[in-house]
């Protein structure tokens, strides 16, 4: 299972940085989205800006427990497995991803389209978000429609707060769904649109970052 595989991995892997902020280009509220969520945990590696490469976060997703991408995001109907999100050099697609050394526990996706799959001959499910379910991530939070970006951040604010008070990946996610229903039906529209899928138990790592 995603969550087993998880932590054989996790066991054999040395210290490294153990929440990873990535920032894409073209969305206002996504530095403050992140700044937010780091400060909410003691230890974090950002990657904004121009740092925001393929690379780079190909290369330190390798070292996290939970990662958290805010960038645009396009979803490939005709070909899930190049489906992306943006970043600085360009789209990190789904078969960028295959074969890792490592993968998170959790993967929150606060990019358009990034929750959507489609059924392909076997009844297999792709894209991007059932792809990182196949290479081991124990949860992805993703939505499945295009939402404006300052009501994603508000969102991804909330669900780090329940997540870092203990709760499960889909009950964080209720939890922040719910508080966005203050901010009115817009607010609570986007909300509805992100979904989590896979495991869904608290992780130990999460009380050590």
């Amino acid at each position: 299972s995603p969550s087993a595989t998880w932590w054989v991995r996790r066991a054999e892997e040395p210290p490294g940085p153990r929440l990873l902020l990535v920032g894409g280009t073209g969305l206002p509220a996504a530095e403050r989205e992140l700044a937010a969520i780091g400060g909410m945990y003691h230890t974090s590696h950002t990657l904004t800006g121009d740092d925001a490469t393929c690379a780079a976060v190909l290369g330190a997703i390798a070292e996290t427990d939970v990662a958290h991408l805010a960038t645009h995001g396009t979803f490939r109907a005709d070909n899930p497995m190049f489906s992306s999100v943006d970043l600085a050099d360009g789209p990190l697609m789904i078969h960028d991803l295959e074969h890792p050394a490592a993968v998170p526990w959790l993967v929150v996706l606060a990019a358009c389209h990034a929750g959507r799959s489609g059924v392909y001959a076997g009844d297999e499910l792709l894209g991007t978000a059932a792809s990182l379910l196949s290479l081991g991530v124990g949860s992805v939070i993703a939505p499945v429609l295009a939402v404006p970006d300052d009501n994603a951040s508000r969102l991804a604010v909330d669900l780090h707060r329940a997540l870092r008070n203990g709760k499960p990946p889909s009950a964080a996610l209720g939890s922040a769904v719910a508080a966005a229903a203050d901010a009115g039906p817009r607010a609570l529209a986007a909300a509805a649109a992100f979904q989590c899928i896979g495991t869904d138990v608290s992780s130990p790592a999460l009380d050590a970052l």
